[in-house]
């Protein structure tokens, strides 16, 4: 039975906007996809679709630009199997991002 994934109810693609879609592009940043392209804007524009296309690759999942099932579940493998190093790729990168000096 395939039932939707928490926080992505349904196959997200190239014009679906909102806080799922903002949701997605924070952990493809987490995960260094796509670093220097992707912003958080919660809108699923080309940059998305390069950055799960490169996530797609890596997984062997049918390669098509859209989160659908398949690409839902071996997102949420690949997060549960990398938590460890995902929370260093963060750190590190909160500890490099310059700092306001007053």
């Amino acid at each position: 039975m395939n039932k939707p994934l928490p926080f992505f109810p349904s196959t997200l693609k190239k014009g679906s906007r909102g806080p799922a879609v903002a949701l997605l592009q924070c952990l493809l940043l987490v995960a260094g996809y796509n670093k220097l392209k992707l912003l958080v804007d919660g809108g699923y524009e080309t940059e998305t679709v390069a950055a799960i296309r490169e996530f797609q690759t890596e997984v062997d999942v049918e390669e098509n630009g859209e989160f659908d099932q398949l690409t839902a579940e071996a997102f949420h493998k690949y997060f549960n199997l990398n938590v460890a190093e995902l929370t260093a790729n963060l750190f590190q990168t909160e500890q490099s991002s310059p700092k306001d000096h007053d």
